[in-house]
């Protein structure tokens, strides 16, 4: 295979007035991987690529006609980090300072999606403490 061989880098997606929208580069085997220059920003929003965008230009990402194409598609950003809401995921973490909850003296852990409503554990018990509250929270289960 040559080094300079050229291939063709296709990037497809829609823009904010939903049409379609086309950006068409050519690159080199192994040089990095020309990035979209036109994609627009859209409040709230943010673009992943399909397939994830290559470091470099690789020849087993091309087609037989030596095309590489990446399909571009908007998801919800309401925190606007450039995170895909749907992709978003938290850990929060209770930390039971010596009780047990449910016969259980480890943390009890969650783990999360952007947005997602949580129900917050009930009280642990420890012989000779009264619980009151979770800190952080002051939820009075």
């Amino acid at each position: 295979m040559d080094d300079q061989e050229t291939f063709t880098v296709i990037y497809n997606y829609k823009g904010m007035d939903n049409n379609d929208l086309k950006e068409t580069y050519t690159a080199t085997l192994n040089e990095s991987t020309p990035q979209p220059q036109n994609v627009p920003t859209i409040e709230k929003k943010t673009i992943e690529w399909t397939p994830e965008l290559a470091g470099t230009v690789k020849a087993e990402d091309a087609d037989a006609e030596g095309k590489i194409t990446y399909t571009g598609t908007w998801y919800d950003d309401e925190n606007e980090n450039g995170i895909a809401d749907v992709h978003e995921y938290y850990t929060l973490t209770f930390k039971l300072n010596g009780g047990n909850y449910g016969g259980s003296t480890a943390d009890v852990i969650l783990t999360v999606h952007y947005n997602q409503d949580i129900t917050i554990p009930q009280a642990p018990e420890r012989s000779g403490y009264k619980f009151t509250y979770w800190q952080g929270s002051q939820y009075y289960p």
